[in-house]
């Protein structure tokens, strides 16, 4: 169970993740490396796993993660960059709940929401990297 106020780095929720992958790769790194010790006290997680699923987030536009925290459990997330800040907009379910199919659907309706909140699309005026939904 999860504990209301809980505090952890950034990235050990697929949110974070989100946030960090839309980051330019340099800065990204950097934050996870300054901050090894503490991504390595994460349980399922540590600095180098968390490095491979970053640049695994960068190459496919959103993260995807089986909870660290919650048995069972796969998020996806898609980063909402806005001018100097960025957020992400995530769901989570039971992993037997998100197949190919349900995720791009999951992924549409993510990448419709950050439209609607109006959003700068990554790569557009927000000054964010490119990063496309697939």
């Amino acid at each position: 169970p999860l504990d209301v106020g809980l505090r952890c780095p950034l990235g050990v929720g697929v949110g974070g993740l989100a946030i960090l992958s839309a980051l330019p790769a340099d800065t990204a790194d950097r934050m996870v490396l300054d901050n090894a010790p503490r991504y390595d006290r994460q349980p399922g997680l540590g600095a180098a796993r968390l490095l491979r699923e970053l640049a695994a987030s960068r190459r496919r536009g959103h993260a995807r993660r089986d909870s660290v925290m919650v048995p069972g459990v796969v998020a996806i997330g898609l980063p909402v960059p806005y001018g100097a800040s960025t957020g992400s907009l995530t769901v989570a379910c039971m992993k037997d709940q998100l197949d190919r199919r349900r995720t791009e659907r999951v992924l549409q309706a993510l990448a419709d929401a950050r439209e609607r909140i109006g959003a700068p699309q990554p790569g557009g005026d927000g000054g964010a990297r490119s990063m496309s939904v697939r």
